[in-house]
């Protein structure tokens, strides 16, 4: 992003400072060397801090029908993206819960964000890390039941529980039923 962004500026074209949401390596020089700005770590969210001049300036060779063409497609983008990191922990867990044990310093650091960080944004939200996460135990073991022939000692462990009888107790408090008389209501033809 720094070097489209020097490109696109030219030599005029500064950083006064980056943020990044990730802990401070021992080393810092090369990120100084990289951004050629200072480097702040442990921060909220990453950014690229520059002059709000640098947006006025004109980009040579610019052209406006490109830019609308580029602007519209951007805006749909958007309209289909989720902005909310509940959302998209929500798919990413229902991916992941059934190939790794998925804790909340796991995501944090996959993510590259503090966990304290990654709490508060949840938090802010409304929701926690935990309720997500038993949430997509809950959508992986409904499918699991209605569509494979998977015991439920299986998925129990695929499911990361330490044993049948809690994956059952879970199940009970999630839907009201045992995974077994759910199963058989809900079974795919």
């Amino acid at each position: 992003m720094t070097n489209v962004l020097r490109a696109l500026g030219g030599a005029d074209w500064v950083l006064q400072e980056v943020l990044l949401p990730r802990s401070k390596p021992r080393d810092t020089a090369p990120y100084g060397r990289f951004f050629r700005a200072p480097v702040r770590f442990d921060q909220e969210a990453a950014a690229l801090v520059f002059s709000a001049d640098h947006l006025e300036q004109h980009i040579a060779g610019a052209d406006p029908t490109v830019r609308r063409l580029v602007e519209g497609r951007i805006r749909r983008l958007e309209a289909q993206r989720s902005s909310s990191l509940t959302e998209e922990l929500r798919r990413y867990l229902r991916i992941q819960m059934t190939q790794q044990l998925c804790t909340a310093d796991r995501v944090a650091r996959m993510w590259r964000v503090n966990r304290r960080t990654f709490s508060r944004h949840l938090r802010a939200e409304g929701t926690t890390f935990k309720q997500l996460a038993s949430e997509a135990q809950f959508q992986v073991a409904k499918q699991l039941l209605a569509e494979t022939c998977m015991s439920l000692t299986e998925i129990s462990a695929t499911l990361n529980f330490s044993e049948p009888a809690a994956f059952t107790h879970a199940f009970r408090r999630w839907s009201g039923m045992t995974p077994s008389a759910w199963r058989l209501e809900n079974r795919a033809s």
